[in-house]
């Protein structure tokens, strides 16, 4: 029977809360654009194979909603993913994309789950900070809560299963270029980070090896 090896690295740390900030100080911000640092990971399977991890490219560039409404920002990524293996395993899968945090949901008609949602989206990263869910605001008014965590990936069918990126041999990869995503409902603070992972198979075990990049503001 095959073992499976779950490896973790995170090339930066995780999101952390920040203090709240009043929505009559937020403005509708400029537009930012800039080099992240990327991340590597280089991890050794339980039968020797050794697997390595770069991001590397990566660049974002941030601008508010054409609105002019301080809750929404527009978010588009560039970058490169690489994949080396060395061993046994002939292939693997590619699953990539980000994690997207807002500090404060603010919504419209509370108590009627209005909050924070990203677009595109997916199912919500498991155990990320600010995953809480939201609670109840004043009845007739506006709804302020605890953020959440999102997870956006590249790949994902018509069900919404992120199966990844499939490839041969002993290198894989992929690339982006403006891959793009709103934030809207957002009153506090917003980060995003890159999330990518990658399963090997040997004929002995099945490795996962996760990446996380550096977290940047989205405003």
């Amino acid at each position: 029977m095959k073992n499976t090896t779950s490896r973790r690295l995170a090339a930066a740390a995780g999101i952390a809360g920040v203090s709240a900030v009043a929505l009559a100080s937020m403005g509708t911000g400029a537009a930012a654009a800039g080099a992240l640092p990327g991340g590597k990971t280089v991890q050794t399977l339980d039968d020797g194979t050794t697997v390595t991890v770069s991001l590397f490219g990566e660049s974002v560039d941030i601008n508010p909603a054409m609105s002019a409404i301080p809750t929404s920002r527009n978010v588009w990524l560039d970058g490169k993913i690489a994949v080396n293996i060395s061993g046994g395993a002939e292939g693997g899968s590619i699953e990539a994309g980000y994690i997207v945090g807002c500090q404060l949901n603010f919504g419209a008609n509370a108590g009627a789950g209005a909050g924070v949602s990203v677009s595109p989206s997916t199912d919500p990263a498991e155990g990320i900070p600010w995953a809480d869910g939201g609670t109840p605001g004043v009845s007739g008014g506006f709804e302020l809560s605890p953020g959440e965590a999102t997870y956006v990936a590249f790949f994902s069918d018509d069900s919404g299963d992120n199966s990844g990126f499939d490839f041969e041999g002993a290198t894989g990869g992929l690339a982006y270029s403006q891959e793009t995503f709103a934030v809207h409902g957002c009153a506090g603070f917003a980060e995003a980070k890159a999330y990518v992972k990658v399963t090997v198979e040997t004929e002995s075990t099945t490795g996962i090896v996760t990446l996380y990049g550096k977290p940047f503001s989205i405003g």
